[in-house]
């Protein structure tokens, strides 16, 4: 007979699908919007997430060296500007501590600099295991007041890099400061791929949509984007790759995140199409 502990190991991952789907079984029955479904389910998923799912590799890592100078430190936060940065020993494999970028302002009003070291200005590093759950790094940055973390192999050497940006992108979907290039802005609201096929940004406003390819959602009260008509019509957060119908189009996601979608395909089946002239210039 196998003892308790085993049987409860072998049922967890059960029992843990099971009350996440009658969790989402209820946020649909009680008609949760997109939104807080997206909230729900993300922050369910950080139970089986682990860091190693969403680090940045080590060899991606913009990190300083013990020995660097200060031009060449000053070079690297003009180019990337990232607010913190791991430090590593000249050989680039054994971590020292985290770099704060304002921890080094002061140093701009010496004359000298000749005699800088970077040794005085670098924090103890929070370390964990690439294999530790994203629930528990989230209440390791809470606990230690940080937001960035190295994650280490089974020999303690460094192995990649996770900020609790990365976590809560998790949950919230992609998180973009003043320093990101604005996805949304690059992408055209609508572009047309093929004869019949276009690619339209989420964020379209439904009543734009539905001038350009000329139809009558009748939802336009209720809905302001594409995104959250197309959210409805599948009555829940779909994924990549997805497709749903609604009268002669059809709706495929092409991009999404944990929150909302970001990419939608249409294809308009109408033979006799009227759109062509309403494409923006």
């Amino acid at each position: 007979m196998k003892p308790l502990s085993a049987v409860i190991q072998a049922l967890w991952p059960t029992y843990q699908s099971d009350k996440q789907e009658k969790i989402m079984t209820f946020l649909q029955e009680m008609s949760a919007d997109a939104t807080t479904a997206g909230l729900v389910r993300g922050a369910l998923n950080l139970h089986d997430l682990r860091v190693v799912d969403i680090m940045i590799p080590k060899a991606q890592i913009v990190s300083l060296k013990m020995n660097d100078s200060f031009e060449k430190i000053m070079e690297v936060f003009k180019e990337f500007t990232h607010s913190r940065y791991p430090v590593f020993d000249d050989h680039g494999f054994y971590v020292k501590g985290i770099v704060i970028v304002r921890d080094l302002v002061t140093i701009l009003a010496q004359d000298d600099k000749s005699e800088f070291t970077l040794e005085p200005y670098i924090r103890p590093p929070l370390l964990v295991p690439f294999s530790r759950r994203l629930h528990d790094v989230l209440n390791d940055f809470r606990r230690m007041r940080t937001h960035m973390a190295l994650a280490t192999d089974e020999h303690g050497l460094c192995c990649g890099l996770i900020t609790i940006e990365n976590v809560l992108e998790q949950i919230v979907g992609q998180i973009q400061d003043e320093h990101d290039e604005g996805e949304g802005n690059s992408q055209p609201v609508i572009a047309q791929a093929e004869a019949n096929t276009f690619s339209v940004r989420a964020d379209c406003t439904l009543s734009e949509f539905s001038q350009k390819f000329n139809i009558q959602t009748y939802e336009e009260d209720e809905f302001d984007t594409l995104g959250g008509f197309v959210t409805h019509l599948f009555g829940y957060l779909p994924v990549e790759g997805e497709s749903v119908a609604f009268g002669d189009l059809t709706f495929k996601v092409l991009a999404t995140d944990q929150r909302k979608l970001r990419l939608i395909e249409v294809q308009d089946r109408r033979s006799d199409r009227q759109s062509h002239q309403m494409m923006p210039e």
